[in-house]
């Protein structure tokens, strides 16, 4: 019977299992969300299950209330993407036996099953890059990173890294926290790093995502200062700049960048969920990826 397809409420009514699965997602208007989202969705349907998915808009708030609305409609698991490290909720569902899985960012006080990156390796190789390039003072440029685990592991590696490769280097001096959102925060900051730095340094800054890249490199154009030669610029790609031409093709140089798979990421924690679910006694386990570093003109002085 080759047309044929499951019946998903007569398999409900023999297993007890609704085949939903809740996914909450911290702002599903970021392009690493998306591609997370595809992730999960393509392993999801594959089973036969149907994921349900909300977006928090990084509020704690929201997203403890979207978790009390998934559980009231019975799903059999959730993928969380959390905006905050402390998630009583989602701690007191978990200690119920409910399977979750954590994508990218990690919980405090309690040991879930999760799907993320290894940020510290490329890290220290990027950091170890910039010195061997003459770049004198490396700082890390971030959103506010308190309440999310991924900026935070990325600033604790890059300080670390720091310490290592630049002992002369004052670590409580190298970050800088700005708003996006706000031009004039980022230029200022811009302006107070290269006051700082006068012409005996000469900087490379580290940023904690994609989206802090494209706004501190637009900052550094309209200050008209130049890449690499008189500063150096790197980050992550959370989003996958082959994918993203429009940007893509506005960034020359091109970004030095540690390379995060957003979409494998939610192939494979959607894996770990549909294995939790089959047997409940499966042991918890942190499932980090591979993030290649990718050196590009942005960080390189010398040929």
């Amino acid at each position: 019977m080759t047309n044929y397809h499951p019946n998903v409420m007569a398999q409900s009514l023999k297993t007890n299992l609704s085949h939903h699965i809740g996914v909450i997602v911290s702002d599903i208007s970021t392009p690493f969300c998306a591609a997370l989202i595809q992730g999960i969705s393509e392993t999801l349907l594959s089973s036969n299950y149907m994921p349900l998915f909300v977006s928090c808009n990084n509020s704690i708030k929201e997203e403890e209330s979207y978790i009390r609305s998934l559980m009231s409609r019975h799903v059999d698991g959730l993928i969380v993407n959390t905006c905050s490290s402390q998630n009583p909720l989602l701690i007191q569902q978990a200690c119920t036996g409910l399977p979750i899985v954590l994508c990218d960012r990690t919980i405090d006080d309690y040991n879930f099953q999760f799907v993320g990156s290894n940020h510290r390796d490329p890290i220290f190789e990027l950091v170890k890059h910039l010195k061997e390039q003459g770049y004198t003072l490396p700082v890390f440029f971030t959103e506010n990173y308190f309440a999310s685990s991924v900026r935070s592991e990325r600033r604790n590696s890059f300080l670390d890294a720091v310490k290592l490769y630049y002992p002369e280097v004052d670590p409580n001096e190298l970050t800088y926290v700005i708003d996006i959102h706000n031009t004039q925060n980022v230029t200022s900051q811009l302006h107070h790093l290269k006051d700082i730095c006068g012409k005996k340094e000469l900087p490379a800054i580290f940023c904690v995502n994609s989206i802090t890249v494209l706004h501190v490199f637009n900052a550094i154009r309209s200050l008209g200062i130049h890449i690499p030669d008189e500063i150096g610029l790197c980050g992550p790609d959370d989003w996958g700049w082959e994918e993203q031409s429009i940007l893509l093709s506005l960034m020359t140089p091109r970004i030095t960048n540690i390379v995060v798979q957003p979409r494998l990421i939610g192939n494979l924690a959607a894996q770990k969920l549909l294995e939790c679910i089959a047997d409940p006694s499966v042991a918890k386990k942190e499932t980090r990826l591979t993030c290649p570093l990718q050196i590009a003109g942005s960080t390189i002085l010398k040929h």
